[in-house]
């Protein structure tokens, strides 16, 4: 266990090392040492079938650049097993006063903002949080402390969350509100709460019906979203300060999956056409369930999904209904350290 949290501390926090090395001949190897501490010997057939599947489609289809950016993806799944060895409740327990020093950092961020050094990284073409994205004229920022990003450090803090609220630790629940709220990610938060009242409260406890219920919940508020457009707009004119209720880039997102689907037909079900997206350099699409067909079409976004066919505990489907749920609001599986995050809250045990 010491290994598995010295290890789930060491990722999480990497990337604020990278921060202080912003040349590319240094900051392009530094990216790769998080991917080489996931290989371990045990390997997860199933994990290796479904990621040589999907290589496969994006080989017929000529994507070989899916293959390179779904890399750290394709390791995650082969070597999975590692996260079934975790307990969930002793990492949680374990690295809480991490859960601390992040929220600490992330309030000085928020009240004295980034440091020179993280401003440098932002400004840079090294970064993937654009300085674009995090300094908008006239919103407070929002701290991604240690973390990749806002939705990354807020789905860390969801990892205490729920283990806090189901053990009904108070004290430890307020600390991880706050952490959730100073990260400020609305798609994480959303996510976090309408997994929890379908695993928790309705008490949907089948792998199948979580995907199934999850994904009709998340058309319906998608949609809702959409369609209360003009008086969420006026909100977030109303509180112009704040980047929770910032509604403008969340309409960003649905614009951009429009644009998307212009050139789709039915035949790129079958055989997959994201390679001329790709070509214009588009490579998200802010969307998981988009992202799955472009790239993969109706079969592989269907072999995708069998990763998760064998979940069982409570908490693992809790996080497949906030994997899903999120999934309307971001790709996720581009992400390393998302998807890293997501492996330990779905894969890992509650009690070994």
């Amino acid at each position: 266990m010491k290994i598995s949290t010295q290890k789930y501390i060491f990722v999480n926090s990497f990337s604020f090392l990278k921060r202080f090395f912003l040349n590319p001949s240094i900051y392009g190897p530094l990216t790769i040492i998080p991917l080489l501490l996931v290989p371990v010997t045990d390997i997860s057939k199933k994990g290796f079938i479904i990621s040589l599947s999907l290589v496969f489609i994006a080989l017929l289809s000529n994507n070989l650049p899916i293959i390179y950016y779904l890399a750290p993806l394709f390791l995650l799944m082969i070597f999975n097993n590692q996260f079934r060895k975790i307990n969930f409740s002793e990492i949680v327990m374990r690295t809480r006063w991490f859960l601390i020093l992040c929220i600490i950092y992330a309030f000085i961020q928020l009240i004295f903002d980034f440091l020179p050094h993280e401003v440098k990284w932002l400004n840079s073409n090294l970064s993937i949080v654009k300085s674009g994205n995090v300094f908008i004229p006239e919103r407070s920022i929002r701290p991604f402390s240690f973390f990749a990003s806002t939705p990354e450090f807020s789905l860390f803090c969801c990892i205490y969350l729920i283990e806090f609220v189901q053990k009904r630790n108070y004290a430890w629940t307020l600390i991880s509100v706050v952490g959730l709220v100073i990260a400020g990610s609305r798609g994480i938060i959303l996510s976090f709460i309408l997994a929890y009242i379908i695993v928790y409260i309705f008490n949907i406890n089948k792998t199948k019906k979580i995907i199934f219920y999850s994904l009709l919940v998340g058309i319906i508020t998608y949609t809702l979203l959409i369609i209360s457009a003009p008086l969420l707009y006026s909100v977030s004119e109303k509180y112009s300060t704040s980047r929770l209720l910032l509604y403008g880039s969340f309409y960003a997102r649905f614009e951009m999956v429009i644009e998307a689907t212009q050139d789709f037909n039915l035949w790129n079900l079958i055989y997959p056409n994201a390679i001329t997206k790709l070509s214009d350099g588009i490579i998200t699409f802010d969307n998981l369930f988009l992202t799955l067909i472009f790239n993969f079409g109706i079969f592989g976004f269907f072999i995708f999904w069998k990763y998760f066919d064998f979940v069982i505990e409570q908490k693992s489907l809790f996080f497949i209904a906030m994997f899903i749920f999120y999934g309307f609001f971001a790709d996720i599986i581009y992400s390393f350290y998302l998807m890293y995050i997501f492996s330990i809250g779905i894969y890992s045990k509650k009690h070994l």
